[in-house]
C-alpha cells in the first residue's frame, strides 16, 4: 500500500481534480484522516466572516473550525504545531508573527495551552488587506490541509 500511495502522490495535481473518486481513494487509503477535512466553504455550519478577512479569502482551502467532523484533524494539527520540527511546527514560523507569538506563548504549557484550532479561527477573522504579522501563506500553512502535493 505504501508503494501505491507513493506512486499516486507523485501524480500531477490536475489528475485529482478531474477524478474525484481517485481523490477520495487517496484520502481513504493514503491519509491518516480517512476522509478529507471539511473546508469553510463545504461546512454545514456556514461560517460567516467579514469582507477582507482571511476567512473569506480561501474558503475552499481553509479547514472549518466549527464543523465537528474536523475534530480529529484539529487534534493532529495541534500536535504538529507544538512539535519542535516539521513544516507545520509553529517553531518554524517567522519571528514576531501571529503564529510564532502563539507558539512561543504556549509551547511550554502542554496541559494548559490554547490550541491551533482557536488560533486559526482568530486568523480567519483578521484583515487580509492590512496585516503586518499574518500572511495568506501563514494561514494556509497552519489552517489548511492537502494530501495532494501542489
Amino acid at each position: 500500500m505504501n508503494k501505491a500511495c507513493e506512486i499516486a502522490l507523485k501524480k500531477e495535481k490536475t489528475h485529482f481534480s478531474s477524478n474525484s473518486k481517485y481523490e477520495n481513494d487517496m484520502w481513504n487509503y493514503c491519509s491518516v484522516f480517512i476522509v478529507k477535512p471539511v473546508t469553510i466553504e463545504n461546512s454545514k455550519k456556514k461560517e460567516k466572516y467579514e469582507e477582507n478577512t482571511f476567512g473569506v479569502e480561501k474558503t475552499h482551502n481553509f479547514i472549518s473550525t466549527q464543523d465537528l467532523r474536523n475534530e480529529f484533524f484539529w487534534r493532529v494539527r495541534n500536535e504538529e504545531f507544538f512539535s519542535e520540527s516539521g513544516d507545520k511546527s509553529g517553531n518554524t514560523a517567522t519571528a514576531n508573527s501571529f503564529f510564532k507569538s502563539f507558539y512561543d506563548d504556549n509551547k511550554n504549557k502542554p496541559d494548559n495551552r490554547s490550541n491551533i484550532k482557536d488560533q486559526c479561527e482568530a486568523a480567519y477573522k483578521k484583515s487580509s488587506t492590512w496585516n503586518n504579522d499574518l500572511t495568506l501563506a501563514n494561514v494556509k500553512q497552519y489552517c489548511s490541509f492537502d494530501v495532494i502535493p501542489a
